[in-house]
């Protein structure tokens, strides 16, 4: 859609970096000059007015590299790669600082200051706590910080949200080995995927229609239904609210919606997440959205 509008595109992705792709840059009057470059194409830094920072993959050393040389490598790379792509005079949507400055426990703290109302949560190590907050009056879940997960062969699995069980609880000396999320679970009516791209807002109903869905719907895809809905004044409010405080041009919010018609803000990603499905389902115009924050002179404007 960027071609479309007569936007030249240059695409890149981190693990080319450094033996497929070239970084020149100098600092010269307060900002940095010079090229990226692939053994096919060029873009100079001066050129560059919007960068959409979309998935952040692991930068491609060589395999030659002692581990310690690779550690040092990798810390180099991220400091000089992503300091100058950073520091370029552009719209980033969204930039790196934004993000990392909202893991998990502050996007919540952030969606509670915002008016968003969120389930009751512990974090915690402690298997006292977490066996304590499980045993009360209501279903709890564990959800991870993380989006994937490894098996046994080393093989990346998504990592479901999942209810926590009796069986669960007559052990739990694992907590104690890294941080654990549990979460009051949510008896849903439905699930809303929140996409702001700008100024723009689009809510999308994901109504899960088996019992799978119902605890993650990323568990059963063919049992959703799907509808474009108007959200509640105070729940768009609240979203305008975290987007600004966070600095944020784009994100997937999650939300569930109870039997009651109540929404409890769930998380968001500000790397952009999924919408790709939603505009298949419901022909919600999300890319069309993003071509157009990208494309727009971004002077003057946060």
């Amino acid at each position: 859609m960027l071609g479309e509008r007569g936007v030249p595109v240059f695409r890149i992705d981190r693990a080319w970096f450094p033996q497929r792709l070239t970084l020149e840059a100098e600092l010269l009057d307060g900002r940095w000059t010079g090229c990226l470059a692939t053994a096919q194409r060029r873009v100079e830094l001066d050129d560059i007015h919007s960068v959409w920072h979309r998935w952040r993959s692991t930068f491609g050393l060589s395999p030659q590299l002692s581990q310690q040389d690779r550690q040092h490598a990798e810390r180099e790379a991220r400091t000089g790669f992503d300091g100058v792509i950073g520091a370029l005079d552009a719209r980033h949507v969204n930039h790196p600082h934004r993000v990392a400055a909202l893991p998990k426990p502050m996007e919540l703290v952030l969606a509670a200051r915002c008016g968003l109302d969120v389930p009751a949560t512990v974090i915690s190590n402690s298997s006292r706590q977490v066996r304590a907050f499980v045993n009360g009056s209501h279903p709890v879940v564990r959800k991870l910080f993380s989006c994937h997960v490894f098996d046994a062969d080393g093989r990346s699995q998504v990592g479901h949200t999942r209810l926590i069980t009796n069986d669960d609880l007559t052990d739990l000396d694992h907590v104690a080995l890294t941080a654990h999320q549990v979460q009051l679970y949510v008896d849903k009516l439905m699930d809303v995927r929140v996409v702001v791209v700008g100024d723009r807002i689009f809510p999308v109903a994901i109504h899960p229609l088996s019992e799978a869905a119902r605890i993650d719907f990323r568990t059963d895809y063919r049992a959703l239904r799907h509808d474009v809905i108007e959200l509640p004044d105070p729940v768009e409010h609240g979203i305008r609210r975290f987007m600004a405080e966070g600095g944020l041009l784009m994100a997937s919010m999650d939300f569930s919606v109870d039997r009651d018609g109540h929404y409890y803000f769930l998380e968001s990603n500000p790397a952009g997440g999924q919408y790709g499905w939603l505009e298949a389902k419901t022909g919600v115009r999300i890319t069309e959205a993003v071509a157009d924050l990208l494309a727009q002179d971004w002077r003057g404007s946060s």
